[in-house]
């Protein structure tokens, strides 16, 4: 249910960590997500049904200056998490869910939610540097070529200003 805050001793890989805290756990497949978030494709040897493979996901914090350097939150796809940010590879190694148990209902939400994420993902067009935009507005009504396409929050590019003489910044 909380936030476990433990010692991860340098050079040891948030992967190596959890198996080392939860050797019991067969994992098939790994993926950290924005440095908050870790998903994994995992095999309960010890439990009755062997082939069931099912997502874990643990929120983690990294906190440098503390003895207490590393912190975790762990849950299974049954407890119906906030996290949609599942990779694709994991989503396609688990078992299939018939809702027959508690929580089979949550981990199909949640599994939904993720489907839902990378199908939006992947129907946005994708902006390369290079890519010509034309804007609908004046004075921007002629295509302009992008210098630099980065991603904060959100598309942000640099065109080049041709009235003012200098490079502007424009949020897509």
């Amino acid at each position: 249910m909380g936030w476990w805050y433990q010692n991860k001793p340098p050079g040891m890989t948030v992967r190596q960590f959890i198996e080392k805290e939860y050797p019991s756990l067969e994992i098939l497949d790994f993926a950290m997500v924005n440095f908050r978030e870790v998903y994994m494709a995992c095999r309960s040897p010890k439990s009755n049904e062997h082939d069931r493979v099912f997502a874990a996901v643990f929120l983690i914090q990294f906190c440098p200056k503390s003895f207490h350097n590393f912190g975790y939150k762990s849950m299974d796809e049954t407890v119906g998490p906030y996290q949609h940010n599942c990779p694709e590879h994991i989503l396609k190694l688990l078992s299939p869910i018939e809702p027959t148990c508690e929580g089979d209902e949550w981990a199909l939400a949640w599994r939904r939610q993720c489907w839902e994420r990378i199908e939006k993902m992947n129907a946005r067009p994708s902006i390369r540097k290079g890519t010509i935009i034309a804007f609908d507005r004046d004075p921007l009504s002629k295509p302009l070529r992008y210098l630099r396409i980065y991603r904060h929050s959100g598309i942000h590019a640099q065109v080049p200003d041709s009235a003012a003489g200098r490079i502007r910044r424009a949020c897509i």
